[in-house]
């Protein structure tokens, strides 16, 4: 009898031992998974910089981006973009500071401005490890004290795998070389902008047309309807009216549309021939 209860008592420990390792285990996987979660999930991105896209971030201050690249082997991201000031300060010195994101500990980043002036900025970031998101925050240098500067006039560039290009980055392109680099860009931008905006009207003026062709037919065949059926034939063609008008205006809105695209297409069309006219 003593001899089975040591039996049961020993099966029993054992059991609780599995128990004790198996909930150790867990434990420890939990506090493993917690502390190397940043390294095994992927961070979440913010909204990117659009390419191309003129963006105020402040009244009478703009920034456009051109090209963004990040060179892995030599662990450099740089920035080509334009930042326009259209107030009266005169102040087009810029402080820029890079936030980080990423699986990796990126020490103290500095962004270098290789050219800066009123027509081309080129931004870069050097000894930058691969990450998934930076975020360029800048603003004008009104004051040497950051502490004077207000939020109103402060903006941001976010740069990730949905605005990047990974590809080597050619240090060695000059200031002219840059500059045609934006007239280009600019000129497929305005291009591509004017078509879309060529393309919107002609799809209006088409649902127009259709609207205009369908209320023709349902006049045309009133005579052949009962009485029912003409009054809800004059109601379609009266709500065929309403979409028609609106058309219109959506149809008129495009044309304006058009108008600012054209104005654009041929500032940059300018621009480029203007600086590069000696070249060509």
């Amino acid at each position: 009898m003593k001899q089975e209860n040591i039996r049961k008592l020993y099966r029993a420990s054992k059991r609780r031992r599995s128990w004790t390792i198996t909930i150790a285990i867990l434990i420890f996987a939990g506090y493993l998974f917690f502390f190397t979660s940043n390294l095994t999930i992927p961070q979440q991105t913010s909204q990117a910089t659009e390419i191309g896209k003129e963006s105020y971030y402040a009244a009478q201050r703009s920034v456009t981006v051109y090209d963004a690249a990040y060179d892995k082997q030599a662990q450099m991201l740089e920035a080509v973009l334009a930042l326009k000031n259209e107030t009266y300060d005169n102040v087009n010195d810029y402080y820029f500071f890079p936030q980080v994101s990423g699986r990796r500990k990126y020490g103290i980043l500095t962004v270098n401005p290789a050219i800066q002036d009123t027509l081309i900025t080129v931004l870069r970031i050097e000894h930058l490890k691969p990450f998934d998101e930076v975020k360029i925050v800048f603003a004008p240098k009104l004051s040497e004290n950051l502490d004077e500067i207000p939020n109103s006039v402060v903006g941001s560039l976010v740069f990730n795998r949905t605005n990047l290009k990974y590809e080597e980055i050619q240090t060695n392109r000059t200031r002219s070389d840059y500059l045609r680099y934006r007239f280009e860009a600019g000129l497929k931008t305005a291009q591509e902008a004017l078509a879309a905006a060529k393309e919107e009207k002609k799809r209006i003026l088409a649902n127009v047309d259709a609207i205009e062709k369908e209320s023709e037919q349902l006049s045309a065949d009133m005579k052949y309807f009962t009485d029912d059926e003409k009054k809800q034939a004059k109601a379609k063609i009266n709500a065929k009216k309403a979409e028609k008008a609106e058309l219109l205006i959506s149809a008129e809105k495009a044309q304006q549309e058009i108008e600012l695209q054209e104005k654009k297409y041929k500032e940059a069309y300018d621009m480029l021939h203007k600086n590069f006219e000696e070249e060509e």
